[in-house]
């Protein structure tokens, strides 16, 4: 491409074939590899990495066993101080007509260990090792461990069952995975239990599965901030702007299918707030179109009802409340369209239901 490069390789030749390439040495911008190859009836059987580099984020060294069969797969091993597989989680908008499917890659087998793995600007995980097996189309197994940005572990498996594959997570750091993978930024802290199962036998292999987040916050959220403050609890819209306004459980079913992430009826609360939604979020584009319940103060609308005799009057079963709103969000995750239905406000009961994650057991009441 214009740009100043060198290469050197010594070759050891058996007659015609080449028998071993001993100390390649590739340099350029953005570019260093040294190592050898070795062959076998002039076929190339592996190569050894010495060292690596690729522009300022990847620095390892490894081994690649080439397979000598069509049906053999690609056996590489990795590692190294970082790694940057930021294009692996980039994503851009869908064109307006799908695209022919991509004909199927190489298998291959993978074995890698980084100090560091660089998912984007400014998304880092650090101490990540990944045992993955791919067919060429699709992940058949995976095992990834390592540490998010906020130094807590985290855990990945996928593993093969009739018909598709099964997803398990968990992280001591919910918001610092979801960051760094590029699926919500205004999230802090959390624990993360994650389960799923990916459709195989549809060509876009969705996934269906379930989050669990325990003890979080959140901040920045401008869609959130807009309903609260159309509610006029500015107290906490002070707290997303601030150090973040706390939950203390959030329960989402969830579909993914391509970029487009479809949230199934969750819930989350918290002792000044409780809120459902549902409705999609874009990850390519960064749009959400997403509806839901807000209720304020849910922890003092839930003990109206608790009180003895006249509850029934404020909340006609557990985890209904006596304030509430019913909200909209719409547009840019940036800046959205928000609105509130105040119609919806002041309406004993309206959330007959809904609130079930709420209920305490009889122990706790």
């Amino acid at each position: 491409a214009g740009q100043p490069a060198s290469a050197e390789a010594h070759l050891l030749l058996e007659g015609e074939r080449i028998a071993e390439v001993d100390r390649v040495q590739v340099n350029g911008s953005g570019l260093a590899l040294s190592g050898r190859a070795t062959f076998a009836n002039g076929r190339a059987q592996r190569m050894e990495l010495d060292r690596l580099v690729l522009g300022t984020g990847t620095d390892a060294r490894g081994t690649i066993a080439i397979p000598q069969r069509p049906v053999d797969p690609w056996r590489i091993t990795l590692t190294g101080r970082s790694l940057d597989a930021s294009a692996q989680f980039r994503r851009t908008p869908r064109p307006a007509q799908p695209p022919k499917p991509a004909p199927p890659g190489p298998p291959y087998v993978l074995d890698a260990r980084f100090d560091r793995v660089i998912a984007g600007n400014g998304r880092d995980l650090t101490g990540v090792s990944a045992q993955v097996d791919s067919d060429g189309q699709v992940m058949r197994r995976l095992a990834v461990a390592g540490q998010t940005g906020g130094a807590q572990p985290f855990n990945l498996t996928i593993e093969p069952q009739p018909g598709g594959r099964r997803l398990v997570g968990n992280s001591s750091d919910a918001g610092g995975l979801l960051l760094a993978l590029g699926v919500i930024e205004s999230m802090r802290g959390g624990k993360l239990r994650l389960t799923g199962d990916y459709n195989d036998t549809q060509a876009d292999h969705p996934l269906t599965g379930r989050a669990e987040i325990d003890n979080f916050r959140i901040v920045n959220a401008p869609f959130l901030g807009r309903a609260l403050q159309a509610m006029t609890l500015y107290g906490v819209v002070g707290m997303l702007q601030g150090p973040g306004l706390g939950f203390s459980k959030l329960e989402a079913p969830f579909s993914l299918r391509s970029d487009v992430l479809e949230i199934l009826d969750s819930r989350a609360f918290s002792a000044s707030l409780g809120m459902t939604a549902k409705g999609k979020l874009d990850l390519a584009r960064h749009t959400l179109d997403i509806q839901g319940t807000i209720v304020p103060a849910y922890f003092f609308n839930s003990l109206l009802g608790d009180i003895p005799l006249i509850g029934r009057l404020f909340s006609p079963e557990r985890g209904s409340g006596l304030f509430a709103a019913t909200y909209t969000a719409r547009g840019p995750l940036n800046d959205p369209t928000v609105s509130v239905n105040p119609l919806a406000a002041l309406t004993p009961g309206f959330l007959r239901g809904l609130f079930r994650l709420f209920d305490r057991p009889a122990s706790a009441q």
